[in-house]
């Protein structure tokens, strides 16, 4: 048999290593540091995880903001189930007040 020596499709025809595709786990940041080729690879990529430090330094911010929030999304839903409940009883008013009208009308109209 004889061997056929095909170039590579997208490469050079010199034979080169190839590389391994990498996927970079999701891990817990506290437990482990990176590898060097780990950090060069988040910081080409622009990747950036948080630490706990700078999660403890930012909770001061982010508590407050936090409870504003859930305050304002709060008051937004009191306020539309203050303007739902105004009109449901705007119509029940006007349909018992046409009702007493319509008897009041049938009971003087009666001999």
């Amino acid at each position: 048999m004889t061997e056929r020596h095909e170039p590579e499709r997208h490469g050079p025809e010199h034979p080169t290593q190839r590389r391994e595709a990498r996927i970079i786990p999701l891990r817990l940041i506290g437990q482990a540091t990176l590898r060097s080729a780990e950090a060069a690879v988040l910081f080409r990529t622009g990747t950036r995880t948080i630490r706990p430090i700078e999660v403890l330094l930012l909770s001061p911010i982010l508590v407050p903001l936090t409870i504003v929030v859930l305050l304002l999304l709060l008051a937004w839903f009191v306020l539309w189930l203050t303007a739902v409940s105004s009109l449901v009883a705007v119509n029940l008013i006007r349909d018992i007040t046409s009702v007493v009208w319509r008897l009041n009308g049938a009971v003087l109209r009666a001999p």
